[in-house]
């Protein structure tokens, strides 16, 4: 159970290959509407009915209009209360019903943010009942309604769609068998009989159930969107920036006395100066990881965007050790050395067919790689992971699945450039609620702090190496 409600769990999604589909997704032949999208502006006029009347005289105007267009002549009836639906009604009976449901000036007032949009269905229909000019007020009545019922589970929005479904109750277009009389009665009578946390989703769900979107709603519906986004301008909330982790002076301190005992630490585990496969890849991921963090520190990246790539290889770098540690197999660990003369083995040949190499490409360093080991002609070149595995299984089989379940998802959205972190980084959402919450581009500058979570990952390496070797506990 999460704090926004019921959200199925992960364990209740479907496998199909490698996708994890939730139980909705598994219906045959459904084809979902969005309320927002495509049904809230076609009942325009009872969201502005339920956010600017009491809730009860709201509540009463609907049952009021259901009365009088259910028991209209079959000829003159409306398919439903939508505005499209208003639209291909007799213009003359729908101005003439119309006038006596928008009898006050109260009621013309707070309707008229309809003539903001001249394709509205009926449109001169409803300039003549509200007999007025819309006016640039009318759009902050109008976003005040927009806000208040964009989200289909809002309790307006649960009116609205109670007031599309008692009309089609009322009309005979929706019948319930003899063992739902009960829920019949619960909707009829809403919101004064039964219980409304089990009356308000079966509202819901019948009200999805009876939509059917067309091409002519979908034309006005485009429209609406359009004309709220042309006349009316972003509004763009700045969050406040969660206060950060205090790096102190004497912290900083800290850091680089490790950094020095590292490096005298390599030094004191030597066991000659030959190849040592374990011992080079041991320090040297510790220490990847550790000076990672002092560039985060250095350049005051734990805010940035730049600090979840850290972050991403920090728990890469965990992961490979741990999972080096855990085969505890010479050979495995020669393997991980070797595949990264061979990478730097396959970038040096692709060099040579370069016009220009890449200015971040130290052509000399990287023969230097190569030829560390063996002489290149006997280096091999192995294409895919280093073990043929992947991150996943090598966490996996070093009883650490918790930290990639915890770190690895998110963090590699940033180093893939999905569009999760695209949007996380480069947009924000514009809260004018006419404008549909959309994305507007503003770079986030105040991400949550990465430095602790850094931390504990070296904290976790520094640990790994002072159990390898024996060497004085050090920790951050």
């Amino acid at each position: 159970m999460s704090k926004k409600g019921y959200r199925t769990p992960l364990n209740k999604h479907k496998q199909i290959k490698k996708k994890l589909l939730p139980p909705f997704k598994t219906i045959p032949n459904l084809h979902p509407v969005s309320w927002m999208n495509d049904r809230l502006p076609d009942y325009l006029y009872a969201a502005l009915l339920i956010t600017h009347l009491p809730r009860e005289e709201a509540l009463d105007k609907f049952r009021e209009i259901v009365q009088t267009f259910s028991q209209s002549k079959d000829e003159y009836k409306p398919a439903d209360l939508s505005h499209t639906s208003l639209g291909k009604c007799n213009q003359n009976y729908l101005y003439q019903t119309l006038s006596v449901l928008f009898n006050t000036e109260q009621l013309k007032r707070l309707i008229r943010p309809l003539l903001l949009f001249k394709e509205l269905p009926a449109y001169s229909t409803w300039k003549l009942v509200i007999n007025s000019e819309p006016s640039e007020d009318d759009w902050e009545l109008l976003k005040k309604s927009i806000g208040k019922t964009l989200y289909h589970q809002s309790q307006e929005a649960t009116d609205i769609r109670w007031f599309k479904v008692v009309y089609m109750m009322a009309c005979g277009k929706l019948h319930f068998s003899v063992n739902m009389k009960e829920t019949a009665e619960e909707l009829w009578y809403y919101p004064n009989k039964g219980d409304l946390r089990k009356v308000r989703p079966t509202i819901r769900a019948a009200e999805g159930s009876l939509d059917s979107r067309n091409d002519e709603s979908r034309s006005w519906v485009n429209h609406f969107w359009k004309a709220c986004l042309v006349n009316t301008g972003p509004e763009i909330l700045v969050k406040e920036k969660k206060p950060d982790y205090k790096v102190t002076k004497e912290f900083e301190k800290k850091v680089l006395r490790i950094w020095d005992k590292l490096i005298t630490d390599f030094y004191e585990t030597l066991e000659n100066s030959n190849i040592d496969a374990k011992h080079d890849a041991s320090f040297g991921l510790v220490m990847y990881s550790y000076w990672l963090l002092i560039e985060t520190l250095r350049h005051y990246a734990e805010n940035a965007l730049i600090g979840r790539l850290v972050l991403r290889s920090v728990i890469e770098s965990y992961i490979t050790l741990s999972y080096l540690i855990k085969k505890d197999d010479i050979n495995m660990w020669k393997k991980y050395r070797s595949f990264g003369s061979g990478q730097a083995k396959l970038v040096s040949l692709k060099a040579e067919n370069f016009d220009k190499p890449p200015s971040f490409l130290d052509l000399e360093e990287l023969d230097r790689i190569i030829n560390e080991d063996m002489w290149e002609e006997f280096v091999d070149i192995q294409l895919g992971n280093w073990d043929s595995t992947n991150l996943r299984e090598m966490a996996i089989e070093s009883n650490i699945k918790e930290i990639y379940d915890k770190y690895y998802d998110w963090t590699s959205c940033y180093i893939h450039c999905s569009w999760g972190a695209v949007r996380d980084s480069i947009f924000t959402t514009d809260f004018n609620p006419l404008h549909r919450l959309m994305r507007v581009p503003v770079p986030k500058e105040n991400f949550n702090n990465v430095i602790t979570d850094i931390i504990d990952i070296v904290n976790l390496q520094l640990k790994q190496l002072d159990e390898l070797y024996k060497i004085e506990k050090i920790v951050l």
